[in-house]
């Protein structure tokens, strides 16, 4: 079998014949080999049976979901990259087209698998969003998936406010109320366990510059994630524990109702596969609600995971609880490469590090997985292990990632601070009222969008960033 070698071919008892595998050349499908090991003079012989299932090669792209925007003064964004990924590492030949004249694709000069996106607003109409398409596709034999990539240019007719805040209506407190960032368009879509879905606008040309609410979606709406592309928004109902598929940017009416007893849904996107991830230890497809893994992240040290942090190209990092799911935070944390064959109907996880020691109530991660912020430390990939770069200090709390790596610290009162993926202070906000609950980036990665305690009012807040990344 020249997809099979071992090595040593011959030896004395007690020994290890070690095997390898070379698929490059090997067809979508089934293979079998056997391996007979013998004992000369005597009739002595073992037949070792092997079967090696390959799956189909595919590309895969970092981003299918990109925001620019463009101000008349204030810092603009309107480039970005995005990595192109080949599953079977062999080096990939590929090319991306537009649908826009506005928006160019087109490989890196200076990184090979980088693909360049930007944006040209001259003469767009302002105080809209404007839509275009990325097609990445591959022409070498084998090779499945074209990647399409939904980008949105937000073309501002004025800069946006330094401060722009919203009243929030609370419910149960604070704790219950739950926001995302779309990828694509500047929106912010919040729960507060009622029936409804708020989209805040990011942007006083959107909208009228007021929230906008869709009603009579479910009992209690509470946490919710987002598809990658922006087209989906994934909301579990805590009221009859079951979750919503809800069409963006108008989540007006379910495209889906999952059973499963949801209550943190996490949306993770790996090669060939879009998965929605549950408190149940369920894996489910994003298209159809359909498991494909049972038991899908228990570890042999924990509970239930309570926090999730999903990379682009295949790794899902989460935190384990290993006393109870609540103020405590989890003690450690854990990376899972994540693996999915469409030939044999099944998907898995390999253990690839545990780290982490107290309490860990926050974690991010970058998309490529290069850094972890967990807990109070910064963890940086070093071959194929994390390692501890340096304290981040107590008493704050990690919230979000900026399009270029960057992340946000918040204080226990009024600062928001940013940071490089180095740890390096990069500025500083000050909140006018209240204390930092929690803070996310917005798409386009000039925005920052922060749910504020001001006891015993809530407020989401809009603070313009004016970041390195942003030009």
């Amino acid at each position: 079998m020249s997809w099979l070698s071992f090595t040593p071919a011959e030896g004395t008892t007690p020994a290890t014949v070690r095997t390898w595998i070379d698929a490059s050349e090997l067809d979508v499908g089934e293979h079998s080999a056997q391996i007979f090991i013998e004992e000369p003079d005597s009739e002595y012989r073992a037949v070792v049976e092997l079967t090696l299932h390959v799956d189909a090669r595919r590309m895969m792209v970092s981003h299918t979901g990109v925001a620019f925007s463009a101000y008349p003064t204030a810092a603009s964004r309107l480039s970005t990259s995005v990595a192109v990924v080949d599953s079977a590492a062999l080096g990939l030949e590929w090319s991306a087209s537009s649908n826009q004249d506005w928006l160019l694709a087109e490989p890196s000069d200076t990184a090979p698998g980088e693909l360049e996106l930007s944006a040209d607003p001259a003469g767009l109409e302002p105080g809209k969003v404007h839509f275009g398409e990325v097609v990445v596709a591959s022409d070498e034999p084998g090779v499945e998936d074209t990647e399409h990539i939904q980008v949105g240019l937000f073309v501002a007719s004025a800069d946006p406010p330094e401060v722009w805040d919203f009243e929030l209506e609370v419910f149960e407190g604070g704790d219950s109320l739950k926001y995302v960032i779309d990828p694509v368009r500047p929106y912010v879509y919040l729960t507060s366990m009622d029936d409804a879905i708020r989209r805040f606008p990011l942007h006083p040309d959107l909208d009228d510059g007021q929230p906008t609410v869709f009603g009579d979606l479910g009992e209690q709406l509470g946490d919710l994630t987002i598809s990658d592309d922006g087209s989906k928004l994934f909301v579990a109902d805590v009221g009859s524990e079951k979750l919503l598929v809800l069409p963006l940017p108008d989540p007006d009416e379910p495209l889906q109702i999952w059973d499963g007893g949801w209550s943190r849904p996490t949306f993770v996107r790996t090669f060939g596969q879009e998965l929605v991830f549950g408190d149940d230890n369920v894996a489910r497809e994003a298209a159809t609600g359909n498991p494909v893994l049972e038991d899908a992240y228990d570890d042999p040290s924990g509970e239930n995971p309570v926090l999730f942090a999903p990379t682009r190209h295949g790794h899902l990092i989460f935190a384990s609880d290993q006393v109870a799911v609540g103020s405590s935070g989890a003690r450690s944390f854990h990376e899972y490469a994540f693996g999915y064959s469409e030939l044999e109907g099944r998907a898995w996880f390999t253990l690839l590090d545990v780290l982490g020691d107290g309490a860990i109530r926050e974690l991010l991660t970058n998309d490529r997985g290069d850094w972890v912020a967990a807990g109070d430390a910064l963890y940086e990939r070093q071959g194929d292990v994390l390692v501890e770069l340096r304290s981040l200090g107590a008493g704050g709390c990690l919230r979000d990632v900026t399009p270029a790596g960057a992340w946000t610290h918040c204080s226990p009162t009024d600062l928001v601070r940013l940071y490089d993926p180095g740890g390096v202070k990069l500025a500083q906000y000050t909140v006018r009222t209240g204390r930092p609950v929690v803070a996310r980036v917005s798409g386009d990665g000039t925005q920052l969008a922060l749910l504020l305690r001001d006891s015993p009012d809530y407020h989401l807040s809009v603070m313009r960033l004016d970041l390195p990344d942003a030009e």
